[in-house]
């Protein structure tokens, strides 16, 4: 029937091409998403060293921009998704990254280059929860997570492709211009080039249900079913279908307990996942690294990230999500560590794979869990929304932890990293339900 039973009919289908090229083209954005937020990574050095040497005061704004946008955004993006469309609001958020970032290419000074990066973050950050509730929202309960982080995995590799095209072009500055302005021209006009795909994919069929746009999801359906070779049932009227479609769509209500939890999650998560690979080239910098040295060592790091992603899909639905997440955090306090007390280059370097390998776990698997725990009418909003916390602590942790590196060491930088892991570590385990591992999601 048109529009009615659309849940269950997408949650009885096999994995299919078309899941795979929405797995594919998300990955992709995911890439850009995650390769202009790690540029970060790179200006964490590169400003930190002569010719720009900008105070830590200045370099925190910097770093920090980006997220500061991501927490305007976030919101904005997630209430799109949810009113007008998963596929619109990705879209929108790819188009809206373009532009800025072809103007920080070309930023004649630091402030410039702020002021684009802020741009650029309030549609990069809104990228990661709607990715997560489109995927969450198409793909069969068995096969949910682990193609959702083989997505993920194939996204991070933009961090560490992006630390080393900085690191190759930085001596060369192709006609006269400097290694990093090109990994922002490219960037930008990768997200230009991948928001038309969009239109390709079909809309969310259990968003538009949960809309009472019942044919439109019955169509969308059906693009599924015949690309997993299984007739779809009869047409009815929209009229009678809506009758027995998914139950009005209701406001956060008994869910902000839920939210909050999420939010604060999100908020301690970039203490870690951000703020650790953000002062890393920083770090190494202050234990007397060469600039070079410094930016192969966190694109040879960076590659820890996908090839944790990248295993973690093999057993993530083995654990409750609740208990792989704390896992995680207390592994994550231990790379930490070892990186703050490490000096050798390789012992650095192998920590800051371990410390990117875990934290590939981590984070995707927070937002995977998170897009679980809502149901299909306020997922995208809810994720969004709690999200924005996590745009937030990603802007305060570099203005926090590089005063602190500059002024008492890496030791109680990576201290505080740790501190807030496990605060992480606390509320999943104190308040966190267990989540929804290879089952099927909420209405």
């Amino acid at each position: 029937m048109s529009g009615a039973g659309v849940p269950s009919r997408l949650d009885s289908l096999p994995l299919t091409r078309l899941h795979l090229a929405a797995a594919a083209l998300c990955a992709a954005g995911m890439f850009v998403d995650v390769a202009e937020l790690a540029l970060s990574v790179a200006f964490s050095a590169i400003f930190s060293a002569p010719p720009h040497s900008l105070d830590a005061t200045q370099l925190g704004m910097l770093l920090a921009s980006v997220f500061v946008g991501g927490a305007i955004g976030s919101p904005l993006f997630g209430w799109l998704a949810d009113r007008h469309g998963r596929r619109l609001a990705l879209q929108l958020s790819l188009l809206l990254v373009a532009a800025p970032s072809l103007g920080a290419a070309f930023s004649p000074d630091a402030n410039w280059l702020i002021f684009f990066r802020l741009l650029s973050g309030m549609a990069l950050g809104a990228y990661p929860p709607l990715m997560s509730a489109f995927l969450a929202d198409i793909m069969p309960p068995k096969r949910r997570a682990p193609i959702m982080l083989t997505a993920v995995s194939i996204g991070l590799l933009g961090a560490p492709l992006v630390a080393l095209l900085v690191w190759w072009l930085t001596p060369l500055a192709p006609l006269g211009i400097e290694g990093w302005r090109w990994a922002l021209i490219g960037m930008g006009a990768m997200a230009g080039m991948l928001a038309p795909a969009f239109v390709l994919l079909p809309e969310s069929p259990r968003w538009l249900a949960a809309r009472g746009r019942a044919d439109e999801a019955d169509r969308a359906c059906r693009r599924f079913e015949a690309a997993a070779g299984i007739a779809s049932p009869p047409v009815v009227s929209e009229l009678a279908a809506a009758a027995a479609s998914t139950p009005p769509i209701r406001g956060f209500g008994a869910h902000w307990p839920n939210v909050v939890l999420i939010a604060a999650l999100y908020l301690m998560r970039p203490w870690a996942t951000v703020g650790f690979p953000v002062i890393a080239g920083a770090v190494l910098i202050a234990k007397s690294y060469r600039l070079d040295q410094s930016l192969a060592s966190v694109g040879i790091g960076g590659f820890g990230a996908a090839l944790g992603a990248l295993l973690a899909a093999t057993v993530v639905d083995r654990l409750p999500r609740r208990t792989s997440l704390a896992i995680c955090s207390l592994a994550l306090m231990g790379a930490g560590l070892l990186f703050a007390i490490g000096n050798d280059l390789m012992v650095l370097v192998l920590a800051m794979a371990a410390f990117n390998f875990l934290a590939a776990i981590y984070g995707p698997l927070l937002s995977i869990y998170a897009a679980e725990i809502f149901p299909t009418g306020i997922r995208a909003s809810a994720t969004a929304t709690a999200w924005s916390a996590n745009r937030i602590g990603s802007a305060l942790a570099p203005l926090a932890l590089l005063p602190l590196l500059q002024f008492y060491g890496p030791v109680l930088v990576l201290a505080t990293i740790a501190a807030t892991l496990l605060v992480n570590l606390i509320l999943i385990a104190a308040f966190g339900p267990r989540g929804l591992a290879g089952q099927p999601l909420m209405a």
